[in-house]
């Protein structure tokens, strides 16, 4: 790789309110000065902060970043499952709470509950950690990407349901992979989203050989359900953020 092309994130920019790029971790391998002259044309054409990831092991690219006034903003651990190896996990029922699973979600009203959720649930992520990003836009890009992951992206959609009020309480989406889990702030502690991971297996058992979820360092409660559910920590890579007028500065 001799020229780097750094892609804008137009959905990320769009909620955020900030022009947002993806650096691709391969061109952190070239010269600083090369590098340098990238993020100078990013900057010309709107670019404010560009995202990367990195593992451990890519010391000279880590070394390039630090140069360039980069920080770390989550660290991503990817946990990995063999669902056609693990025999199938059956918990209990929960008391009041039936769980659903759903090819598209179409109802408004469960659409605005998994808005809601999305918008609150994922505050440990590089976008919330920075401060330089708006709580704001943090709540409408995890509001829209649960709600995009719900009525298209998904392969499969899990809802929790509160049996009395009707309302969902709790969700994740799957691709090939789970891409998003959440639950209700006020139905926490309840295994809602052991529950939801538990029934996300049973596709991912007809449909890959392999799955993937990644969750950040620190999300201890989240990395319980995943164990409990099957799935092994494997990898690990850094959520670095380049703010352009301090890099090239």
């Amino acid at each position: 790789m001799s020229e780097i092309f750094i892609q804008k994130d137009g959905f990320a920019s769009e909620h955020f309110g900030v022009g947002i790029g993806k650096l691709p971790p391969a061109s952190l391998s070239l010269d600083l000065a090369v590098v340098r002259e990238a993020l100078l044309k990013a900057q010309n054409l709107g670019i404010e902060v560009v995202t990367t990831r990195l593992i451990p092991s890519q010391i000279k690219e880590i070394d390039l970043v630090d140069a360039l006034r980069g920080q770390v903003f989550d660290t991503l651990i990817t946990s990995t499952l063999y669902p056609t190896k693990k025999p199938e996990i059956v918990f209990s029922p929960i008391e009041g709470i039936s769980i659903e699973s759903h090819d598209k979600v179409i109802a408004e009203e469960d659409i605005a509950a998994i808005r809601r959720m999305g918008g609150t649930a994922f505050n440990l992520t590089h976008f919330y950690t920075d401060s330089r990003l708006s709580k704001d836009g943090w709540r409408s890009f995890y509001g829209a990407w649960s709600v995009n992951d719900a009525t298209n992206r998904a392969k499969q959609t899990v809802l929790a349901r509160d049996e009395k009020s009707g309302e969902v309480v709790g969700f994740t989406t799957t691709l090939g992979m789970v891409d998003l889990v959440a639950v209700a702030e006020n139905s926490r502690g309840r295994g809602i989203a052991t529950r939801l991971v538990a029934d996300s297996r049973k596709w991912l058992a007809g449909n890959t050989d392999i799955a993937t979820v990644g969750t950040e360092s620190v999300n201890f409660s989240a990395f319980a359900v995943y164990q409990k559910c099957g799935f092994i920590p494997r990898d690990i890579a850094y959520s670095y953020h380049i703010w352009l007028d301090e890099a090239l500065r």
